[in-house]
């Protein structure tokens, strides 16, 4: 039998310790995480629908916004679900016109049920507070969000809202892309 010196066994305590801290930051990094998990899965893709914008559209309102041009209509049939996905990818300049001012600029896509006029934020659900952009001071940014959500029978129109932080915060979105997939 080989014996440890104390160099070795020093060592291989550090490490245990080690092993052990990192275990119980796991677990308590577990402990914290909000269960806000969704999973959706769907079939093939049944349809898709796409509307793109070459030109600038500027937003400079703390309220959402419909950008201009992003609406898609579906049907969802009686006695079915369907899961869609929706991207949203464009080219994004925020600024702020206040220096001492702190400038964000929101994204989110929504779906309104038609009959009702009820809009339902697509998952993740992030109530309003999606980062699309931080003012950079003029820089360009290509961006992309992604969202999806199964719906029961109706009609649904699906387009993509903006917004900023205040009224010293512009966000201007160009060369946008947005599409939406119907999935069984």
């Amino acid at each position: 039998m080989k014996l440890l010196t104390r160099k070795t066994f020093v060592g291989l305590l550090a490490t245990g310790v080690m092993a052990i801290a990192l275990l119980l930051a796991s677990g308590l990094a577990l402990a914290t995480h909000r269960n806000s998990h969704i999973g959706l899965s769907g079939g093939q893709t049944l349809a898709i629908k796409i509307q793109t914008d070459w030109g600038g559209t500027t937003v400079q309102s703390p309220s959402w916004a419909k950008l201009t041009g992003t609406g898609v209509i579906f049907e969802v049939v009686a006695g079915t679900t369907r899961l869609f996905d929706a991207r949203f990818q464009s080219q994004s300049i925020c600024f702020k016109t206040d220096p001492d001012a702190a400038g964000i600029c929101y994204a989110r896509i929504v779906a309104e049920n038609l009959a009702t006029g009820s809009i339902i934020e697509l998952h993740p659900r992030q109530g309003g507070v999606f980062d699309f952009a931080l003012t950079n001071e003029g820089e360009i940014e290509a961006l992309e969000i992604e969202r999806s959500i199964r719906l029961g029978p109706g009609s649904y129109r699906f387009y993509v809202q903006t917004k900023t932080s205040g009224s010293t915060t512009v966000q201007t979105l160009e060369f946008w892309h947005f599409a939406v997939e119907r999935h069984e």
